[in-house]
């Protein structure tokens, strides 16, 4: 009796793991980590899968994809090369090479198909060209509704988000200590900064007042209030950059998302 338990078990494990790893369910586990933004994981599964041969357009696709998001250019253009070799007449094969074209007439794009159309008009989102991506979408009436609804939404977002300047950040913090990081949406940091570089300069006042400005207190606060200062600014610029770059990340992410095929 405990044999036939044993070899049931067995069967009914081997027939369970087979469905946990077959091609179905290791692309919805992919979606899943997806939708977790656990790139890293969902690459490797991919990864799986291609080893596997389960291979598909929309896999590779996806893989590149992928690959573009995480700044692997090498390997995103490899999934590419694949794609187009082994799928040559699929719609994602050429979406790659469209935003290498620095221009695109608008006007001869309303003559073209819907997948064309399609093609350029996230050609144009990925190159984040507001402006042709939305007059794309006005002007013409085959794109699909709901991918004029996807793609507006992401304009829309596209549009709000202003990268600020570095300079204009250091700048502001020259005259004003700690402005330059409120510039760049740190405001408690900023307020220490001022804080900081204002009870220094006020240190080195009081100091050089009465040991004068050649006492060796002076020097050393001095330098340590140079040190804030200088400190202020430099932090300021790399805040700056630090905006800039989420702001990069989240329109990346946002961007993903719409081209993303499930």
């Amino acid at each position: 009796m405990k044999k036939i338990t044993l070899i049931l078990l067995f069967f009914v494990f081997k027939s369970y793991s087979q469905d946990i790893f077959d091609k179905k369910s290791s692309l919805k586990y992919c979606t899943h980590l997806i939708s977790k933004n656990d790139y890293q994981s969902a690459i490797q599964e991919f990864e799986r899968i291609f080893f596997l041969k389960w291979h598909s357009d929309t896999l590779l696709y996806n893989m590149a994809l992928l690959h573009w998001i995480n700044n692997q250019l090498k390997l995103q253009i490899k999934m590419e090369n694949e794609l187009k070799s082994n799928f040559p007449d699929s719609k994602y094969a050429n979406f790659w090479d469209i935003q290498f074209k620095k221009k695109i007439n608008i006007d001869s794009l309303k003559k073209s198909d819907t997948l064309r159309q399609v093609q350029a008009l996230k050609s144009f989102i990925l190159q984040s060209n507001w402006d042709c991506s939305q007059d794309l979408i006005l002007q013409n009436k085959i794109i699909p509704v709901s991918e004029k609804v996807a793609a507006m939404t992401l304009i829309a977002k596209g549009y709000k988000i202003k990268k600020r300047s570095p300079f204009v950040g250091g700048l502001l913090s020259t005259f004003i200590p700690g402005l330059g990081k409120i510039y760049a949406n740190e405001v408690k940091d900023g307020i220490l900064s001022f804080v900081f570089s204002a009870v220094s300069a006020v240190s080195l006042w009081r100091v050089s007042t009465y040991n004068g400005l050649n006492s060796p207190w002076t020097y050393t606060l001095g330098g340590i209030s140079a040190g804030f200062y200088l400190g202020n600014i430099y932090g300021s610029v790399q805040s700056v950059k630090k905006y800039n770059k989420l702001k990069s990340i989240d329109l990346n992410q946002a961007k993903y998302e719409y081209f993303l095929e499930k």
